[in-house]
């Protein structure tokens, strides 16, 4: 871009990324492009983290568009992400010709090795290679962490979340990574007050730590503290989009309770304000039916899951949907029994 302003932005929206805050990092790529519609880099990177789905087709088309603004570095790395057809291609191009970038590491055993491949212990092994180049790097610290819990290796899992913090003692994800181990260690004490920590250094909602923290509360059988916390949340959030999570996740404790009805309200009113993607509270319902004898209407909740994980791409890397529809036919045919 020739503009400083917007290359500015730009920076200071990877900044924001690398530290999980998407809304912040979201406003500062679209200030940037208000700046500058031709700006490939801000186009891709929004691309990757906008959380409207219309706008993340047509920044994908205006960075295809002006990709070859982009040098050949960024380029490369922007390519794997925009024709995954060619990604290995690519991103093996990549590392041959700049076998020293980091990100490019990272990026093959993310993208490639974990969610493509299920190959973890590749995924480490690149991990390994990035962090052997920048030890404090969070990306390879995160993965590493999250690896080794995967294979069962909590204590080397540990090791690596508590590097993570320590290299970014403001990061919310490096808490909640280092609460991740620390649950893996039945440390579930420090894990509640890593997950608290990484609440405070929060500056968006994050629905996954939120649910962390009303789980705690519910392990330790303190359902009571557990429903406050998702009230606080709930009331913080009105409107939010990801309000429909929290009330999910409310209907989840209610269940646990015994109130199975109460739980099937609160599912209904989590797809009122907004829709909930990915079949999130058909898996709910399904284990809230099973568990209250209604296992017909358990098996519609299967069926219009089944319909949902249909339209997914045989090869898609997210394939979690049909993962829950595969746990949640095993739950029925064992409350069936």
């Amino acid at each position: 871009t020739s503009s400083i302003d917007a290359y500015d932005l730009y920076v200071n929206g990877r900044r924001e990324y690398d530290r999980y805050n998407m809304e912040e990092a979201r406003r500062c790529y679209r200030k940037a492009l208000v700046l500058d519609s031709t700006f490939a880099l801000a186009w891709w990177s929004l691309s990757m983290i906008s959380d409207n789905p219309s706008e993340t087709a047509v920044a994908e088309v205006h960075a295809r568009k002006y990709l070859s603004r982009i040098p050949e570095k960024d380029r490369l790395h922007a390519e794997s992400h925009l024709y995954p057809e060619r990604y290995w291609t690519t991103i093996r191009a990549a590392i041959t010709r700049y076998p020293r970038e980091k990100e490019f590491y990272c990026c093959i055993a993310t993208a490639g090795y974990v969610f493509e491949k299920r190959d973890y212990r590749e995924g480490i092994k690149n991990y390994t290679k990035a962090l052997e180049l920048d030890p404090e790097y969070y990306w390879p610290l995160e993965g590493l962490s999250i690896l080794y819990n995967v294979i069962g290796q909590p204590h080397v899992a540990l090791t690596f979340a508590q590097r993570y913090v320590d290299a970014h003692p403001t990061y919310a994800a490096a808490f909640e990574n280092r609460g991740d181990a620390f649950f893996a260690l039945g440390e579930f004490q420090r894990a509640d007050s890593s997950y608290r920590t990484a609440l405070e250094f929060n500056s968006t909602l994050n629905v996954s730590l939120i649910y962390r923290l009303f789980y705690m509360s519910a392990l330790n059988e303190d359902y009571e503290g557990a429903e406050k916390f998702l009230e606080e949340q709930l009331q913080r959030n009105t409107q939010s989009p990801d309000e429909p999570y929290i009330r999910a996740t409310r209907g989840i404790l209610l269940g646990w309770r015994g109130l199975g009805m109460a739980a099937l309200q609160e599912c209904q009113q989590a797809e009122k304000p907004h829709a909930v993607p990915s079949g999130f509270t058909d898996v709910e319902r399904c284990w809230l039916y099973s568990g209250i004898g209604r296992s017909d209407s358990a098996a519609a909740c299967l069926d219009h899951i089944a319909r949902r994980a249909s339209l997914l791409p045989v090869s898609s890397s997210d394939d979690s949907l049909r993962r829950y529809q595969a746990l949640s036919r095993a739950a029925l045919f064992s409350a069936m029994k």
